[in-house]
């Protein structure tokens, strides 16, 4: 039986995480497998930290797999500010944010 666990890399000594990405959420990911460092080259903290990466892959996989839902630009907001790696989401919502914002900056600032 395999069990999952960190590798190092031959030439930086770092370790890393390597993981198949299920068929499902393939598509949606666009990988056959997810690599991520593990920033450190102490075995019993790669062990530590391990755990924690493929605990979070597995919530995001599972994430995927739902249904899509809609969510208000509040809503979005507050994954923003609750969410320290979703910076793309801040970007999207300051980037497009809703016809209604829109039509009303366009209103304020009319001749």
């Amino acid at each position: 039986m395999w069990i999952s666990r960190p590798f190092q890399h031959p030439k930086t000594g770092i370790f890393w995480v390597r993981k198949a990405v299920p068929a499902d959420p393939r598509i949606l990911v666009g990988k056959r497998e997810e690599l991520r460092s593990l920033k450190t080259r102490d075995p019993n903290e790669a062990k530590r930290l391990f755990v924690h990466a493929l605990a979070e892959r597995e919530s995001r996989w599972a994430n995927l797999r739902r249904r899509p839902s809609i969510i208000t630009e509040r809503e979005a907001h507050e994954l923003t500010q609750s969410t320290s790696s979703a910076g793309w989401l801040a970007l999207l919502v300051t980037a497009w944010p809703s016809r209604r914002s829109r039509t009303w900056s366009h209103m304020n600032h009319a001749p």
